[in-house]
């Protein structure tokens, strides 16, 4: 039997995940439940997993008693490590966890990585979507082509980052987009490669 504070994080995760199609963090659960410290929400949700009611995969949680059609609606997408939104920084390509994305983000049939953004140099909003933000999780579809204006991962003297790709005849200017002026465009003459090109970016997903 549930108790009581298991039963309302219970509904919490099953609300968040209905009404956005991602779990949420232990940050967001902290906040939502009002405790001090995440180690309050870790203990439930320890509880819940003996108790059949989560499992967690990879450090991730997720519903087990959900509906199906719910469950089917996520995909398992790896991190890959850091990128940086300002000087460019080697992207470890190692797994460090897999993370659960909505499929309206990440479609099926495509290939998808997670990066976590360093620096402030794409923070400025664009057409009404967030820019990217410190410690942000970035969701990029894996592709080596980019359209003008594209947010891209592109890969410099071996180096990743993120910026907004725009091409030229042969010259390609990679440009920042921040509330700030501390950042300059790259420009480029093919000497570099696309990784990928960046779908959404989410706060806190770890």
């Amino acid at each position: 039997m549930l108790k009581n504070k298991e039963k309302e994080l219970l509904e919490v995760i099953k609300s968040k995940f209905v009404e956005e199609r991602k779990y949420p963090s232990f940050s967001e659960l902290q906040d939502i439940m009002g405790y001090a410290s995440k180690r309050s929400i870790a203990v439930l949700i320890e509880s819940l997993v003996e108790k059949g009611e989560l499992k967690k995969t990879n450090g991730n949680i997720k519903l087990t008693k959900l509906n199906d059609s719910f469950n089917d609606d996520t995909v398992d997408v790896p991190l890959l490590g850091d990128v940086s939104c300002g000087i460019p920084i080697f992207a470890d390509q190692n797994i460090d966890a897999t993370i659960s994305i909505s499929t309206k983000y990440a479609k099926q049939g495509n290939k998808y990585f997670l990066l976590k953004a360093v620096g402030l140099s794409m923070n400025k909003s664009k057409n009404g979507n967030r820019g990217i933000n410190e410690g942000d999780i970035v969701l990029v579809k894996v592709q080596t082509t980019a359209r003008n204006n594209d947010w891209v991962v592109a890969l410099v003297n071996n180096s990743a980052t993120i910026k907004e790709f725009i091409k030229a005849d042969n010259i390609v200017f990679l440009k920042p987009s921040s509330t700030t002026n501390d950042y300059q465009p790259m420009i480029l003459h093919e000497e570099f490669k696309i990784q990928g090109v960046v779908v959404a970016s989410f706060p806190d997903l770890l």
